[in-house]
């Protein structure tokens, strides 16, 4: 007799077994118009038009971006669109402070 592999009807074949796994996130609500104009020094307005583009255009391109970068981007005044510019500027120096404040605090701790 040969060594050959065992017949057909004597090989097994691996079984897959499909598990679930839950995975939960936190969700968070829509901020309203008056928390997005205080958060990001915007008028009403300016959230309103900004609500607006996002539903029409600006959510296949800027839904990464927050809205003063949005509007920068789509603003057409050349004066605002340098206030849009001063706003963002603003609030990127406070996030790269306090980002830069906590890794100074992680490394003093070790």
């Amino acid at each position: 007799m040969m060594g050959g592999p065992p017949p057909l009807s004597a090989q097994t074949t691996p079984t897959a077994v499909a598990t679930t796994t839950l995975i939960e996130h936190t969700q968070f609500g829509e901020a309203s118009d008056q928390e997005l104009a205080e958060h990001w020094q915007l008028s009403r307005e300016e959230v309103a038009h900004y609500r607006q583009y996002m539903r029409v255009e600006g959510r296949y391109f800027y839904a990464h971006l927050d809205p003063v970068m949005t509007l920068g981007i789509i603003e057409t005044d050349p004066v605002q669109r340098a206030r849009y510019a001063g706003l963002y500027l603003e609030a990127e120096r406070e996030r790269v402070r306090e980002q830069t404040g906590f890794a100074q605090l992680v490394a003093d701790v070790q």
